[in-house]
């Protein structure tokens, strides 16, 4: 469950991670804009979020930190230079960001161009990283496209609480995999 902690951009808290890992005992990603070391002594998580284009030379100390002090690091590129950055750390997941940050605008074809990459580099290097297609999924069809281009698992947002039927919109979502 990704629980947003960012509160000036994405209006989340870290009250809000703390409800969720009371209440729930699937594994909790903090999506947040992680800059420094100190964030990772905030607040428990499971995963954390690592933006490779954001963190950019202390990306691989960031990585290691996270490692050390028991978080599985989920880092995010947007582009080949950072999916690159991505790849040489030890992080297992690797998040292809659809959106980008610079612009805002949304594009699937962000993973469709990267997640084979991601696969070729494992082939490569007799390695296995979990592919994370982030943002604009907002139908069974976006989904399926991401997932048949190579991503292992999709981490969705928006559609879901702009739907007003999370239950249902989750389901549907979920049932693409299907």
């Amino acid at each position: 469950i990704s629980v947003l902690t960012e509160p000036e951009f994405f209006h989340g808290s870290t009250s809000n991670l703390e409800v969720v890992r009371k209440n729930v005992t699937l594994p909790v990603l903090r999506k947040d804009f992680i800059i420094n070391k100190v964030q990772f002594d905030e607040i428990e998580s499971d995963l954390i979020l690592l933006i490779a284009g954001i963190l950019e030379d202390s990306l691989d100390e960031m990585v290691n930190i996270a490692i050390t002090k028991g978080f599985e690091p989920l880092v995010e590129g947007h582009d080949e230079k950072e999916l690159e950055e991505a790849l040489k750390t030890k992080a297992r997941l690797i998040g292809i960001n659809n959106r980008n940050l610079s612009t805002l605008e949304i594009d699937l074809k962000t993973t469709l161009k990267l997640a084979p990459i991601i696969k070729e580099f494992d082939k490569k290097n007799d390695s296995k990283h979990t592919i994370v297609s982030e943002s604009g999924m907002h139908s069974t069809d976006d989904i399926k496209k991401v997932i048949e281009a190579g991503a292992d698992a999709v981490l969705v947002g928006t559609s879901i609480i702009k739907s007003g039927e999370i239950y249902a919109k989750t389901k549907e979502l979920v049932e693409a995999l299907n």
